[in-house]
């Protein structure tokens, strides 16, 4: 299947909502407190988004081979995890997870039980939540979504870019970033 640029976005978006949810609603049973889980202050984990995108877009043509579709999806699963948690810690020094204590795991970044949830996940959304998500897509319309989108993607700009301003300790320099980040971060808590 063929998809358009604007379906794509769109898709990015909802995917990297729903994995900020499933996290912290992983946070809440693991540690028993709310936790805003993720790299930005907003309610976004990019890569469920990015990691959803690519299964769509290379994993399309799978859709009838259950097995191979789930491998696939593992694969891409893994491979996003794998890379974004390398980048974090080569660019960031940061470590938003660490598998190190389970079995078949990989410098902490990988591990096999999380990739077959990446497996088990990429078959959900293939086979069952995307061709809902893209019929409600298809019937809404063109131009509140397109301006849906790009308030999303300003948003989505601001907080990396405050949030990486943050984290590279560009804040103390300017106190604009510092307020931006703890208004998305409070906006983030109290929802």
């Amino acid at each position: 299947m063929i998809y358009t640029a604007y379906e794509l976005f769109w898709l990015f978006f909802i995917y990297s909502f729903l994995g900020w949810c499933l996290e912290v609603v992983y946070a809440v049973a693991d540690r028993k407190r709310l936790i805003n889980r993720g790299f930005l202050n907003g309610m976004i984990c990019p890569v469920y988004g990015f990691s959803m995108v690519f299964m769509l877009i290379f994993m399309d043509s799978l859709k009838r081979e259950w097995f191979y579709l789930f491998l696939g999806c593992l694969i891409v699963g893994t491979v996003t995890e794998l890379l974004t948690g390398l980048a974090m810690e080569k660019l960031f020094h940061l470590r938003l997870w660490d598998y190190s204590g389970r079995k078949f795991q990989a410098g902490g970044y990988i591990c096999a039980a999380t990739s077959i949830i990446w497996g088990v996940l990429g078959i959900i959304v293939m086979k069952f939540l995307n061709p809902l998500l893209l019929l409600v897509i298809r019937e809404s319309l063109w131009m509140p979504g397109i301006i849906c989108l790009i308030i999303l993607c300003t948003l989505l700009v601001i907080d990396t870019v405050t949030t990486t301003a943050a984290l590279m300790k560009l804040k103390n320099q300017n106190p604009a970033f510092l307020e931006i980040a703890d208004g998305l971060n409070q906006a983030s808590q109290s929802l």
